[in-house]
């Protein structure tokens, strides 16, 4: 009797760890498993280890590994510790994250492989999910050619080319979890793809999508934690060019203030300082703070130039505001312009500034230098119509627009000429290049 209630009760025992919820594990032929808790809880606590120790009964192993399944890519490989014993620590953090990224139920085996092809495995071990914290990936942008280096994309806002790259790379510090990285196009979202290295996920960049990027202007990166995304940082294209529209779009920019050009993507930053005298200071820098254009006095109708991936461009202070109550500002636009045909107007205005003349509009007679302000202003007015010198001779530098009357030149002898002959001499002039030194 004593013998039957001892092999009862050794019965009840083995029944009771096989239904047992949170752990089953027992040795299977070939393999016997020691330090599985009763309770075991992934990831677990900080700090705290539990070693799990697998023994061969018989035999040896060429490797041994800890997976869900017996082809899954998700391994993680046992330290041999003793002729037939390897050893995994359940606690570390790679465990619980490569368990979680290979998806499925809640347990996991010991597998060994004893012979070439020939695989055994330990009895299911089950544990409880906690909450994985999902490591924080590097976002790259990477290029077709496998020897060019990535490029790391920075946290917060990155402003990067997009040209020739092939794709942006998710790169995890360990296994990389299931849909663990997506982009954000305003309201479109596209998830990263997972990739030969388990680390690694991987947004493929075709022409179309590149597209999208430019369209849009910013793009979120985010990444999984766990039941939800929290955002990596944004990548902001840089611009190819500037957009030029006709007509041209402005931008208004108080004074000691900055403001993004228009058709910039908000990459190129226009500053201005203080407006005194119908004149202020103008500077463009790229919102990395690279410089454009150095800090120049500008009056209204004014303008300089400037080079911006290969184009040169024109920043026109098209208008200048003071104001008795509030702040000072200005208008600014940018004209897609040969340069050396804006610089021929500008010098044959500050020409006309410094001439020994007298301007006579509509009768009246005034200073070369107030002659020159008119005209500048007119200028202004006229803005994208005036493309060449021809042009701003003809159209502003001739005659009155409202009357229709020529404009006139005093000269030094007394003699009276019309603006526009005077104009296109003076051009002439300023063309020919400088006498040879005796």
């Amino acid at each position: 009797m004593v013998g039957q209630s001892g092999f009862l009760a050794r019965a009840l025992f083995f029944i009771g760890c096989c239904i047992s919820v949170e752990c089953v594990f027992s040795e299977t032929p070939g393999l016997r498993l020691k330090g599985v808790p009763n309770r075991l809880v992934l990831p677990a606590p900080a700090g705290t280890n539990l070693i799990l120790t697998a023994t061969l009964t018989s035999g040896s192993a060429r490797t041994v590994w800890l997976a869900k399944k017996k082809d899954s890519k998700l391994r993680l490989f046992l330290t041999k510790v003793g002729d037939r014993e390897y050893q995994i620590n359940l606690a570390d953090a790679e465990v619980a994250g490569a368990l979680r990224a290979a998806g499925g139920a809640n347990r996991f085996k010991i597998f060994a492989e004893v012979k070439k092809g020939q695989v055994i495995e330990s009895l299911p071990v089950n544990f409880s999910a906690g909450y994985v914290r999902s490591p924080v990936p590097v976002f790259y942008l990477a290029y077709a050619d496998p020897k060019s280096e990535r490029r790391k994309i920075v946290r917060r806002v990155s402003w990067q080319q997009i040209g020739q790259e092939k794709s942006i790379e998710a790169k995890f510090n360990g296994p990389a979890p299931e849909k663990g990285a997506r982009a954000r196009f305003n309201e479109e979202l596209k998830t990263f793809a997972a990739t030969a290295d388990a680390s690694v996920l991987r947004l493929e960049l075709s022409e179309e999508l590149k597209g999208q990027m430019s369209r849009y202007g910013l793009i979120s990166l985010q990444y999984s934690r766990g039941k939800y995304f929290e955002t990596y940082g944004s990548l902001r294209p840089i611009p190819d060019e500037i957009e030029i529209r006709n007509p041209p779009l402005t931008v208004t920019v108080l004074q000691r203030r900055s403001g993004s050009l228009p058709g910039s993507n908000d990459y190129l930053m226009a500053r201005l300082g203080d407006i005194t005298a119908g004149q202020v200071m103008v500077s463009l820098h790229t919102a990395e703070g690279k410089s454009i254009i150095p800090a120049t006095s500008l009056q209204q109708g004014q303008e300089v130039p400037f080079r911006f991936g290969g184009q040169a461009y024109s920043l026109v202070l098209k208008e200048l505001v003071n104001v008795i109550f509030g702040t000072d500002w200005a208008k600014l636009e940018v004209l897609r312009m040969r340069v050396s045909e804006r610089s021929k107007i500008e010098r044959i205005l500050k020409h006309t500034e410094t001439a020994k003349i007298e301007f006579i509009r509509d009768g009246k007679k005034y200073t070369s230098a107030e002659g020159a302000e008119h005209l500048r202003k007119k200028l202004a007015a006229a803005g994208h119509e005036v493309k060449t010198l021809e042009d701003f001779i003809e159209k502003i530098g001739s005659k009155s627009s409202l009357t229709g009357k020529p404009y006139q030149v005093a000269l030094p002898d007394g003699k009276t000429v019309n603006a526009g002959e005077w104009l296109k001499n003076a051009a002439k002039a300023l063309d020919k290049p400088p006498a040879p030194k005796p």
